[in-house]
């Protein structure tokens, strides 16, 4: 019984296509602005442009292009820089 619960589950989410759906928090880069933006709910990191500075908190819930202060008005936090590493 508890076996056929699980394949009628199943088929129903590949049917309804909500297995296939990506997570918005983890595609396409956002647009920051200068001033800053809070995200809710908050979004990865590999969605930030390069040289914008974030709060890093696992997930970003703020980010800006500018320094500022360097604190996340959200938490107070530190702001992280986002930048690519030389090699």
């Amino acid at each position: 019984m508890r076996q056929a619960a699980l394949v009628a589950m199943t088929a129903l989410l590949l049917a309804s296509g909500a297995a296939c759906r990506p997570d918005p928090a983890l595609s396409g880069t956002v647009t920051v602005p200068a001033a800053g933006q809070a995200f809710d709910p908050p979004i990865s990191r590999l969605r930030l442009p390069e040289g914008a500075w974030y709060c890093d908190m696992g997930t970003v819930e703020y980010a800006r292009m500018e320094q500022g202060d360097g604190v996340c008005p959200v938490c107070g936090m530190a702001l992280e820089h986002n930048v690519t590493a030389a090699h």
